[in-house]
């Protein structure tokens, strides 16, 4: 009998945790813009910026390890070797995005102090 090849449990969690993370940081710049607009209150407007830089951090480290584990799955399992560069290039699209809405949120954070 052939075995399925299956995803490790990590792998799958880390990617769900990671789409779920991007998109999050990404509804959450939305709902900053639209606020911005709609002028919310200045402390409001920095705490949904600190949930932002927060969440896209814990985003970068998840997408991190999991690039790790995406790359070493490529290599290693040659029969569904497309499979694992399609999903590796989705993470690093992933942490393109979270990567700016960071380096965006904390640049926000630093003009709102006044430095």
């Amino acid at each position: 009998m052939s075995q399925k090849s299956r995803k490790q449990l990590t792998v799958r969690f880390l990617y769900r945790l990671e789409l779920f993370l991007t998109v999050f940081s990404i509804s959450l710049a939305v709902f900053f813009y639209f606020g911005n607009t709609q002028e919310f209150l200045d402390i409001t407007q920095l705490v949904i910026l600190r949930i932002i830089s927060f969440s896209t951090l814990v985003a970068l480290m998840v997408n991190i390890f999991l690039l790790v584990q995406e790359v070493t799955l490529a290599i290693v399992n040659k029969t569904r070797h497309l499979y694992y560069i399609i999903q590796t290039l989705v993470c690093f699209f992933c942490l393109i995005i979270d990567f700016a809405l960071a380096f965006i949120s904390r640049l926000l954070i630093m003009l709102s102090a006044g430095m």
